[in-house]
């Protein structure tokens, strides 16, 4: 999937990757491309999650996973859970992101998430 104008799109440095991009289409939702590096990276994936008032798994625990984002689409706050279950609750306001790798560390448990009120979109992307 290509990001469309590369004026809508930022270049991530990832070492694991030889290009990795994310922009937005005209709605505003997450689109991104990964091309690997190297045979042991994987395949972007992307997808768009509605989430309301019970909580739903927004990203499944991935040993393999080498970067995760997690974007909130929606006007109302959404809460972010790790699989631990504990009190580790991160909120995103609207269009807030959360990033689960940085150069040390990639989380590769599942994420949960749920709203105070309302159903809206998050958008999901993995590698």
């Amino acid at each position: 999937m290509g990001c469309g104008n590369p004026g809508n799109q930022v270049v991530i440095g990832d070492p694991d990757t030889t290009t990795q991009r994310a922009g937005v289409d005209a709605a505003g939702r997450l689109k991104t491309t990964s091309t690997p590096g190297d045979s042991a990276s994987a395949m972007t994936t992307a997808a768009i999650v509605s989430v309301g008032t019970s909580q739903v798994e927004v990203l499944a625990a991935n040993a393999n996973r080498k970067h995760g984002l997690i974007q909130n689409l929606d006007s109302s706050d959404l809460f972010v859970r790790f699989a631990d279950g504990g009190a580790n609750v991160h909120v995103l306001p609207q269009n807030g992101a959360l990033q689960l790798d940085n150069p040390n560390f990639v989380y590769t448990g599942a994420v949960w998430a749920i709203r105070a009120a309302a159903t809206g979109d998050v958008g999901v992307t993995e590698a």
